[in-house]
C-alpha cells in the first residue's frame, strides 16, 4: 500500500506539480523578461531622440552661424573693401575684430573665389592664414559643397578641428543694392568652436547632461549617446558624447521590490524542476552510455560504430567527404588470456585501447567490436597516406611489451583498411571488407597492415 502511494505521489508531481510548476516559472520569466525589456526600449527610445535632439543642436547653431555670417557678407561696404578695392584695414575692423566682439566667432576669414585666404582673424591675431591649415580634414569639402549651392546661399555645417570639431558658416559677399550685379566669387569663412562656452551652451539648452567631446572610448559614457563628426571622407574623427536619459532605469527601481519576489518564487521552483532534469538528463546519459559505450574500455561499442560507419557513408553520397574503416585484431591476446587468467586480459584490452586512442586524431571513432577486435573509423580525409602512417604507428604501439599482473607480455596485431568509395555500399559491406584485409593480413604472417580492401584494383601490404 505504501508502495502504491508512493509510486501514485510520484506520478502526481510528475503528471500535475512539475507542469504547473515549469508554467508559473514561464510566466514569470515572462513577466520579468517583459519589464526589463520595457525599459530598456524606454531608454533606447530616449537615448534616440537625445541623439536626434543633439543632431539638430549642431545644425541649429550652425544654420545661426549661417545666417550671421550672410548677414556680413550682405553689404555693399564689404563688397567694396573685400572686392572692389581691397581694404584690409577696413576688413580687420569689421570681418575681424567686429565680428569678434559681436558673434563670438573664433576665427574669421575672407576668401577670393578660389578659396585662398585674402584675410584671417585667428586668436585675436591678424594675417592670411589658410583656413585648410587648421582644418585639413574639412574645409576643401566645405568650400566645395558651398560652390555648388545657387548663388546667394550660405553654406553651414560641422568640421573636425584637431581633436575636437567647429562649426563653420560660409557666405557670398555680394550687393545688397545692386541686385542685378552678378555673384562675386568672394566669401566669408566664420568659424565658432566646440569648446567649453558652447558645450556649456548646448548642455543648459538641450539637456544634454555631461557634454564632452569623446577623443577616446574612455570618454564615452553610453556607447549609444554619441554623434559622430566626420571628415570630409566620411570617416568619424571624434565624437560628441554626454550622460544619456534613462528612463527606463527609474521604472525598474519601481518593480524592483516586485521583481525579487518574482525571483525568489522563481529561483525555488526552478530549483525542483533543475534536479528534475539533472537526475533525468543524467538517467539518459548511463543509459546512453551503456547502450553505445563498450564497459571495459570506455570505446565505442559495435552498434555505435556501425551506427556512424552508416552516417559517414550517407555524407559521400551527398559528395561532402571519403572514409575508410581500419579492423584490428590482436595478435597473441587468447594465448595471454588463457595462461595469466582473464583479469590481466582485462588490464591488455584497456592498455590497447588506450594506446589506439593515442595513435588516432579526434575525429576518428576507435571502437571495440567484441573480444580482442578492435575497429576505427576515419570520417574525413581518408587518403592511402594517412591511412599507412596511422597504421605504421598502431603497429609500433601494440608491439610495445605490456605490464600485467602476471608480469610482461608482447603481442602484436594485425590490421585490415577498406576505403568508402561506392555510394551504395552499407556499413555491413564496408567492414566486411576491412575484415577481409584483416584476415588477408593475418595469411601474410600477422603483425602487419593490408590495404587491399581500399582499392580492389591494387593490393597492398606495408610490414
Amino acid at each position: 500500500m505504501n508502495h502504491m502511494t508512493a509510486e501514485a505521489s510520484q506520478a502526481f508531481l510528475r503528471r500535475v506539480i512539475l507542469p504547473l510548476a515549469m508554467l508559473v516559472c514561464a510566466l514569470m520569466i515572462s513577466a520579468v523578461a517583459g519589464i526589463i525589456w520595457i525599459a530598456g526600449y524606454q531608454t533606447d527610445v530616449a537615448i534616440a531622440q537625445q541623439v536626434r535632439l543633439a543632431g539638430g543642436a549642431l545644425r541649429t547653431q550652425a544654420d545661426k552661424l549661417g545666417v550671421s555670417a550672410s548677414d556680413y557678407g550682405y553689404w555693399d561696404d564689404a563688397v567694396a573693401a573685400i572686392v572692389d578695392n581691397p581694404d584690409l584695414a577696413w576688413i580687420a575692423d569689421n570681418i575681424g575684430s567686429g565680428a569678434e566682439k559681436s558673434l563670438g566667432v573664433a576665427m574669421s576669414f575672407a576668401l577670393d573665389p578660389d578659396g585662398r585666404p585674402l584675410f584671417s582673424r585667428v586668436g585675436g591675431v591678424d594675417g592670411a592664414e589658410d583656413p585648410a591649415r587648421f582644418f585639413p580634414q574639412g574645409f576643401r569639402e566645405a568650400f566645395a559643397a558651398w560652390k555648388t549651392l545657387p548663388p546667394g546661399r550660405t553654406y553651414s555645417g560641422t568640421v573636425p578641428y584637431g581633436n575636437s570639431a567647429a562649426l563653420i558658416a560660409i557666405a557670398p559677399v555680394r550687393s545688397w543694392q545692386d541686385a542685378k550685379r552678378p555673384p562675386t566669387g568672394y566669401a566669408l569663412l566664420f568659424v565658432r568652436l566646440l569648446d567649453g562656452p558652447m558645450l556649456e551652451l548646448l548642455t543648459r539648452d538641450y539637456e544634454l547632461a555631461d557634454l564632452r567631446i569623446a577623443q577616446s572610448d574612455r570618454m564615452v559614457l553610453d556607447p549609444r549617446a554619441t554623434l559622430s563628426i566626420r571628415d570630409g571622407q566620411g570617416r568619424t574623427v571624434s565624437r560628441l558624447a554626454w550622460l544619456p536619459a534613462r528612463p527606463g532605469d527609474e521604472l525598474l527601481k519601481i518593480a524592483l521590490p516586485f521583481l525579487a519576489v518574482f525571483l525568489a518564487v522563481l529561483v525555488a521552483l526552478g530549483a525542483l524542476v533543475f534536479r528534475h532534469a539533472i537526475n533525468s538528463a543524467q538517467l539518459i546519459i548511463d543509459r546512453e552510455k551503456k547502450a553505445f559505450r563498450d564497459p571495459l574500455t570506455g570505446l565505442a561499442n559495435r552498434a555505435l560504430f556501425f551506427a556512424e560507419v552508416d552516417k559517414a557513408l550517407r555524407r559521400i553520397r551527398s559528395g561532402k567527404t571519403s572514409i575508410a574503416v581500419m579492423y584490428i585484431d590482436l595478435d597473441g591476446f587468447k594465448a595471454v588470456n588463457d595462461t595469466m587468467g582473464h583479469g590481466a586480459g582485462d588490464v591488455l584490452l584497456r592498455e590497447a585501447a588506450g594506446r589506439l586512442l593515442d595513435c588516432t586524431d579526434d575525429d576518428t571513432l576507435v571502437a571495440r567490436l567484441g573480444g580482442d577486435e578492435f575497429a576505427l573509423l576515419f570520417a574525413s580525409g581518408a587518403d592511402d597516406r594517412r591511412l599507412g602512417t596511422t597504421g605504421k604507428q598502431i603497429l609500433q604501439a601494440i608491439a610495445v611489451p605490456y605490464r600485467l599482473p602476471g608480469g610482461m607480455v608482447r603481442i602484436s596485431c594485425s590490421i585490415g583498411i577498406a576505403a568508402g568509395l561506392d555510394p551504395n555500399e552499407g556499413a555491413f559491406d564496408l567492414v566486411d571488407r576491412a575484415d577481409c584485409a584483416l584476415y588477408r593480413a593475418k595469411a601474410a604472417g600477422r603483425n602487419r597492415l593490408d590495404m587491399s580492401g581500399c582499392n580492389a584494383d591494387a593490393e597492398r601490404r606495408i610490414a
